[in-house]
């Protein structure tokens, strides 16, 4: 009886355990599309762009296409971009690049949500 009255109090202990908060779900990613131009509106190619979350999710990142387009695949929110020097340092269009753009700041930062194209502009 005693050994048959621990067996429930540790069974009901661990279900205790298990029924606090449920974690945060993630949104799923999906697919967006966008371009990057320079303020001069020329698009760079061949960069490594890199989108680091603002919120709890994965960060992304893409190779511009020759016209400066890109396809990332992300969970929708808001992220910050950059162009990490240790990817781009042997792309010409990298030396264009402002140094503030070599790290993930709020100051540049775009959101995902499912509205359009992305347009990044960098200086």
């Amino acid at each position: 009886m005693r050994i048959l009255l621990q067996v429930l109090c540790c069974s009901f202990g661990l279900f205790a355990l298990g029924c606090g908060d449920k974690p945060e779900l993630r949104s799923e990613p999906a697919e967006y599309k966008g371009k990057v131009k320079f303020a001069s509106g020329i698009s760079p190619k061949d960069l490594t762009i890199t989108f680091q979350p603002q919120q709890n999710a994965h960060p992304g990142g893409a190779k511009l296409a020759e016209d400066g387009s890109f396809t990332v695949k992300v969970a929708p929110g808001k992220y910050s971009y950059y162009f990490d020097a240790e990817a781009n340092a042997k792309v010409p269009a990298f030396k264009k690049i402002a140094k503030t753009y070599h790290s993930p700041t709020t100051d540049h930062s775009v959101s995902f949500d499912g509205s359009g194209e992305i347009t990044v502009e960098v200086q």
